[in-house]
């Protein structure tokens, strides 16, 4: 496995984590009415700002964690880690298709919105948005880097 499927698999990892863990404590919030009005929607701006942050964090702890096990499985001492066109190609690839599911979904929210749907719902599907996005980005990036091996 090339050093770019793991780091597209740690990518994934902390993408699935992230948004899980938004989901079940934004979830488990909500059943309880945690988001009921204006208050609700100032808890749930700091929710997704929270869950940014989180996956930020995340994302690097994971980057430095599959180096070091690389590292210590490998015994390479330094991981040349350059990018091809081969490798842009993937990445572009990847992208394109990630931004025409987000764009989809958040149609979908504006049209939500158009409809009288509520604010929790709305940015709820723009959170499921990015995450569809972030999910598919990784997916297609590994299956384009397994096809050409």
């Amino acid at each position: 496995m090339s050093s770019q499927e793991k780091n597209v698999l740690a990518y994934l990892i902390s993408t699935i984590l992230t948004f899980a863990l938004y989901f079940l404590w934004v979830g488990r919030r909500h059943a309880s009415g945690a988001f009921a009005g204006e208050a609700g929607n100032m808890l749930l701006g700091r929710a997704v700002l929270g869950m940014i942050g989180v996956g930020i964090v995340l994302a690097i702890v994971l980057q430095i964690l599959t180096a070091i096990l690389n590292a210590m499985i490998t015994g390479d001492k330094q991981q040349l880690d350059f990018e091809d066109e081969r490798d842009r190609m993937i990445r572009f690839r990847s992208l394109e298709i990630s931004y025409y599911l987000q764009g989809a979904v958040l149609i979908a929210a504006m049209i939500l919105l158009a409809r009288g749907g509520s604010t929790f719902a709305v940015i709820n599907t723009i959170v499921a948005a990015f995450a569809v996005a972030a999910l598919s980005e990784s997916l297609v990036r590994l299956f384009l880097y397994r096809r050409d091996a």
